[in-house]
């Protein structure tokens, strides 16, 4: 596992980050999911590494080694990445992310479109603000959406039950238990916060290239088809499973592929 690097942001604050894959590759920042942390990015490590793909994995304000940021958004997050591109000599970058990621990595490409190349949003949380978004989802989801937002304890249960789950202690699982590092820092209800409420910037109309990655049973699968249309640029890969599918060997290995074959 790398050694953890950090940058000092403009305003004070600590971004963390990790590399993985191939060192010198094409640069691709990735954004976690909510209950996670940078470690996931470890879990496409083998893949990059064949593809010549650097990933950097960052943690999100108040996540892992990163400092909390009160009333972060969507948007502002996309100026911290412009920050660690800087930092890193990264003129053009890709930008991928699960879930909450997928969010982010769509902000990024929304505000940066002189720095991010192409998105990858990997089952991507869905932007329920939106009326096309809203229809699209089934009630099921719709409702899951809603316990979320009011259940902020079941959230962080759950994300302390995968930290702890017996077995293997395989990088969701530290991934996780790093998200948890900063037990006072109100990260995980911000994620929240985010995902339920308006995005704070119009994710169907990125122009740059969008690969939509989704699960045939994750709740986003509906709208990811109408979004993938939607997009000026979009395109839609489909693989098996649900939410936490996108880790399976064969997910892993087309995901790392799009990240390659990026322009």
């Amino acid at each position: 596992m790398p050694t953890p690097e950090s940058i000092l942001l403009a305003d004070g604050r600590t971004l963390c980050f990790a590399r993985y894959g191939a060192a010198g590759g094409r640069p691709v920042i990735y954004l976690h999911g909510a209950g996670s942390s940078r470690i996931e990015g470890e879990i496409y490590d083998q893949e990059a590494r064949a593809a010549s793909v650097q990933i950097i994995a960052t943690d999100r304000p108040g996540c892992g080694g990163s400092s909390p940021a009160p009333g972060r958004t969507f948007p502002g997050y996309a100026q911290d990445l412009r920050e660690l591109a800087d930092r890193l000599g990264i003129a053009r970058f890709v930008v991928a992310g699960m879930s909450n990621g997928g969010a982010y990595a769509m902000a990024a490409a929304a505000c940066l479109p002189d720095r991010v190349s192409t998105a990858i949003p990997i089952n991507a949380s869905t932007p329920l603000h939106d009326p096309v978004a809203r229809r699209a989802t089934p009630l099921g989801a719709r409702l899951s959406y809603a316990l979320i937002r009011h259940g902020g304890a079941l959230v962080l249960w759950s994300v302390k039950r995968q930290a702890k789950a017996p077995g293997p202690d395989d990088p969701l699982r530290r991934s996780a238990r790093e998200a948890l590092r900063q037990p006072d820092s109100g990260y995980l209800a911000q994620e929240i916060r985010l995902c339920t409420t308006d995005w704070g910037f119009d994710h169907a109309a990125v122009v740059q290239p969008v690969e939509i990655f989704t699960g045939d049973r994750d709740a986003g699968f509906p709208y990811a088809r109408i979004w993938a249309a939607r997009l000026p640029a979009g395109r839609l890969h489909v693989f098996t499973g649900g939410h936490v599918d996108f880790a399976a060997p064969a997910a892993r290995a087309r995901i790392v592929a799009a990240m390659a074959a990026a322009s």
